[in-house]
């Protein structure tokens, strides 16, 4: 059975912030804006911090938390600052390590640096 999950953030109509589909879970790429569409800052850090409890909510919608996550996906305008992304992504996943590609964009929506996916598999 499908469900999805809106929570109201999605830039425009046509897709949801998550899915569970059988025992998968995917959230869609979630990006560093808060409710009121601002960034949560200029850096990386920051913005990665505030996808990650966006990503933490949608899961939590299915019942399921970070330790779920097998796969992430991260985009990012500035390789540069992959030791900054390492680090939060270091502290999430400091037990539970899924696997990861990053990879280097020319742009994201709204300024955002950084834009993270995940899939995650619950029992």
């Amino acid at each position: 059975m499908r469900e999805e999950y809106l929570d109201g953030t999605e830039v425009s109509g046509g897709y949801c912030r998550a899915l569970k589909q059988g025992n998968m879970i995917f959230v869609s790429g979630t990006g560093g804006l808060d409710q009121h569409g601002k960034l949560a800052g200029p850096d990386v850090t920051s913005q990665s911090r505030l996808v990650y409890k966006k990503i933490e909510k949608a899961l939590a919608h299915f019942g399921a938390d970070l330790s779920h996550i097998v796969s992430v996906v991260i985009y990012v305008t500035d390789m540069s600052t992959t030791a900054e992304y390492q680090a939060v992504h270091s502290d999430v996943f400091a037990k539970y390590k899924p696997t990861s590609t990053l990879v280097g964009v020319s742009g994201l929506v709204a300024g955002m640096s950084i834009e993270i996916k995940v899939e995650a598999m619950i029992d």
